[in-house]
């Protein structure tokens, strides 16, 4: 069969862990609901391409296709991803489910939307949620004074005197903000001033993550004491 001599493991598997990464700040229609376990739209394509296109997967999986003579059947399709990923391509779908809410999920996934109308409705319901409870995701910026500034992510941290010294010490393990398993890479907090910073190797974050490691040991040792 086509699929067992063009389908290029290592490559979707990649691609696979890329899209499953990037699923935390990037969530197309596919995610227009929850699903248990979605699979990536990355395997599905792959598998569909690797089938019916005679070309290489790493050439068919960029271009635009219309496989417009072929239908996808799914009997059991619960959240859709392959019949989206095949109607993607130009492919006739039929889906099938036990589950009434499949069938909505994957019928308001592959339904052609009014943008406008969409676009409208989401300005209305942001209004709303930030009129009620939008103030409590604003703060003070230490480091310009801005007020009202958008608050992305919160670190809720113990903090104690030094016995010798009377410094602030954070109580708190580590400012790793999200670690690049579930994210395209590692961000960590940086204590002297606050900044986000991305990088790819969390056991080097940099000059300031490194001088406060050595600043917080010192302190912890005089607790020690």
């Amino acid at each position: 069969m086509s699929i067992e001599r063009r389908f290029d493991v290592s490559l979707i598997a990649e691609m696979a862990l890329r899209e499953k990464q990037v699923q935390q700040v990037y969530r197309p229609f596919i995610a227009v609901h929850k699903w248990f376990a979605r699979r990536p739209g990355t395997l599905f394509r792959g598998l569909l391409l690797s089938e019916f296109v005679d070309a290489p997967l790493h050439e068919s999986f960029y271009r635009s296709h219309d496989l417009a003579d072929l239908r996808v059947a799914d009997p059991f399709m619960g959240g859709g991803t392959p019949l989206v990923e095949a109607n993607r391509i130009g492919c006739d779908v039929e889906g099938l489910d036990i589950n009434p809410m499949s069938a909505w999920i994957v019928r308001e996934e592959l339904t052609s939307i009014d943008l406008a109308a969409y676009e409208r409705a989401a300005r209305e319901l942001r209004n709303s949620l930030d009129a009620k409870v939008g103030h409590y995701y604003r703060t003070l910026c230490p480091l310009y004074r801005d007020v009202e500034v958008p608050v992305k992510s919160f670190l809720w941290v113990k903090v104690i005197s030094c016995e010798n010294c009377g410094h602030s010490v954070d109580l708190f393990p580590g400012y790793v903000l999200a670690r690049n398993k579930r994210h395209p890479t590692n961000v960590l907090v940086c204590p002297e001033c606050g900044d986000l910073n991305d990088t790819e190797d969390a056991a080097t974050p940099g000059r300031a993550m490194v001088k406060f490691r050595v600043r917080a040991a010192d302190h912890q040792a005089a607790f020690l004491v």
